[in-house]
């Protein structure tokens, strides 16, 4: 199924539900990938906490995925 295709058949299920909550979802689903490459400005806070965890980072203060995993594994164990 080509790519014209799909968009027929999306077309066609779109119009024939009635669902609200599907109808929001899939509105969501399509403007978050037609928003992809917009740069989004950061306000004086976001841009602290992110040179705060850069800082971290740089420190090595931080915790790989597999070490929470083992570390919540250990707690949901006791």
């Amino acid at each position: 199924m080509n790519a014209l295709d799909l968009k027929k058949l999306l077309i066609s299920k779109i119009d024939d539900t009635n669902d609200e909550e599907l109808l929001k979802a899939v509105y969501k689903l399509l403007d978050y990938n037609s928003s992809e490459g917009k740069i989004y400005k950061l306000n004086d806070d976001q841009v602290s906490a992110v040179r705060e965890a850069q800082a971290q980072i740089a420190k090595g203060k931080f915790i790989t995925d597999e070490e929470l995993d083992q570390e919540i594994d250990k707690w949901l164990s006791e």
